[in-house]
């Protein structure tokens, strides 16, 4: 006979030995949401930067231009496993240590052998356009981000001394999490100015509807229901362009691995 634990209690089970699991159902579930969301919308966010970067190729003034286009091409293809893998990673740290009442210690940037002076002036434009991405969702989302942080610091298991953390799925704490996935030194600059415009528009775009059913989960819980924030009606998301011409032109006179 099988022995199947109480739903409200689920237990895993380990040579022999009963293990409790970190958060409960309703922190689980409110980071599956947060990160099967981020999941589906970062995914057609390199769908649309591949389309992106064809076009900019098929429109570059020169030889060299083409190329980094398609050099760019190839490299985030190559590289969007990881760049995923990370981005998640990053996130679900990110989402643990605000639960714990903690703060997760900021990921050291890769070292790369480019000139200090144009290291500098990129980290400053690259810092820019992560700023003006993050407040812009911020504004949009201020009164379901208001509401939402009220109700997940009521799970957190431990109140940290100063509170000052950015929620873990914050537009600030998100676009961050995609700057630090990215590899500097195989993706240029201008390569991931086009990915950070796809990044904005797709998944950036989508957070209101996130925050609106990360707030519905936790209204569902019980969690603070009282607070009857007017939550505006989130905006559809953009679809992604058709592809077939590309995909023709980029398998028949540019194919790119």
């Amino acid at each position: 006979m099988s022995h199947t634990p109480p739903s409200d209690h689920p237990t895993s089970s380990l040579a022999g030995r009963t293990i409790q699991p970190r958060f409960g159902q309703l922190e689980q579930g409110c980071r599956q949401l947060l990160m099967s969301h981020l999941d589906q919308q970062l995914t057609l966010a390199f769908e649309q930067s591949d389309d992106a970067l064809f076009a900019q190729a098929n429109q570059a003034t020169s030889n060299l231009e083409q190329a980094l286009f398609f050099d760019g091409m190839r490299a985030v293809r190559e590289c969007q496993v990881g760049i995923t893998r990370h981005f998640h990673h990053r996130l679900a740290n990110d989402f643990a240590a605000f639960l714990d009442g903690r703060h997760e210690t900021p990921a050291t940037p890769a070292v790369t052998n480019q000139p200090l002076s144009l290291i500098g002036h990129e980290e400053h434009e690259e810092q820019l356009i992560l700023d003006d991405m993050s407040k812009r969702a911020q504004e949009r989302c201020a009164p379901q981000l208001n509401a939402l942080a009220r109700r997940l610091a009521k799970l957190q298991r431990a109140m940290p001394p100063q509170q000052t953390q950015d929620i873990p799925c914050s537009p600030t704490t998100i676009a961050d999490a995609f700057r630090r996935a990215l590899p500097q030194e195989s993706l240029p600059l201008r390569i991931r100015r086009t990915l950070y415009e796809r990044f904005e528009q797709q998944v950036m775009g989508s957070l209101p509807q996130l925050y609106a059913a990360l707030n519905q989960r936790l209204v569902d819980a019980g969690v603070l229901p009282q607070l009857g924030e007017q939550t505006p009606q989130p905006a559809p998301t953009a679809s992604r362009p058709p592809r077939p011409a590309a995909a023709f032109h980029r398998g028949r006179r540019y194919p790119v691995p």
